[in-house]
């Protein structure tokens, strides 16, 4: 992926407050680009007050999405240099290789022809070379950021569907369902935003929520005089690569009085052939 960054109005700062000056700032917003990229990535100065990253190693779209929201946002913050004070307003323009270009010269001009964009949009936005995928990699970073938001204003909630006996209409166990309520996409299925979450890492923090808020319910239902059923949940193939799960697991189960046996743990289709692992679910 190739990313132009235009740091933004950079001739009128320069005709204001000297060209020394222009320097320095020039070479403030350099340094907080160095620390936003990897070390194998490629980041140079190919203009005035323009710099070219080349990231040769990323997992997903979304990745490249996420870092240029990351480059905007960082480059957007106010510099104060010897006690004078300037906000710039960064464009980023994105092309992939090779979709976007099979050669260097290819790929520059589209990643300038994105740049050009994102300056016509007005600044202090990104664009990728291909519409569409900009129009979609907008999308799903409002609705990152929203799922964000959801988890910290417990935007998100759990349902448990029953398990029924068919022989004699016996209840045997439950299936916790999480389920979001988007502020105004309505309600959103676990389809939409379970994969976003796992993309983002935020999965961890709602598969934490999820284990938790089970343990809370059994309690309301062992406090009713209710038989305890066996609840099944999801859990991510991350949560379990943290070591510490087992120990974490355990502590909840002790905090509220519960055992094992309430729990059947569910490991996700999708993360198992990530990691190619062998079975398909843990009791």
């Amino acid at each position: 992926a190739l990313l132009l960054v235009d740091l933004g109005h950079i001739q009128i700062i320069n005709e204001t407050f000297g060209h020394n000056w222009c320097d320095k700032l020039i070479s403030e917003q350099s340094k907080k680009l160095r620390k936003l990229v990897g070390d194998a990535d490629t980041l140079v100065r190919v203009g005035a007050d323009e710099f070219a990253l080349l990231v040769e190693d990323y997992d997903l779209v979304h990745d490249i999405t996420q870092l240029a929201n990351d480059i905007k946002n960082t480059l957007q913050k106010p510099v104060v240099i010897e006690g004078k004070r300037v906000a710039l307003s960064p464009s980023i323009g994105v092309a992939f290789f090779p979709v976007d270009g099979l050669n260097a010269d290819t790929l520059l001009s589209n990643a300038q022809a994105a740049l050009s964009e994102a300056k016509s949009a007005g600044r202090d936005a990104f664009r990728f070379f291909d519409h569409k995928m900009t129009e979609e990699a907008r999308n799903q970073l409002n609705l990152e950021q929203a799922l964000r938001t959801a988890i910290a204003d417990k935007g998100l909630s759990l349902h448990f569907q029953p398990k029924v006996q068919l022989i004699d209409q016996q209840i045997y166990g439950v299936e916790a369902l999480i389920r979001w309520q988007h502020p105004e996409l309505g309600s959103l299925s676990p389809a939409v935003f379970i994969p976003l979450a796992e993309e983002s890492g935020l999965i961890i923090e709602i598969g934490a929520w999820v284990v938790e808020e089970t343990c809370r319910a059994l309690v309301r239902w062992r406090d009713a005089g209710l038989a305890l059923p066996r609840v099944a949940i999801n859990i991510a193939v991350q949560q379990l690569d943290n070591a510490a799960f087992p120990d974490w697991f355990e502590s909840l189960l002790k905090h509220y009085n519960l055992g094992l046996d309430n729990f059947e743990l569910e490991i996700t289709e999708t993360g198992l052939m990530e990691n190619e692992l062998c079975p398909s679910k843990v009791a």
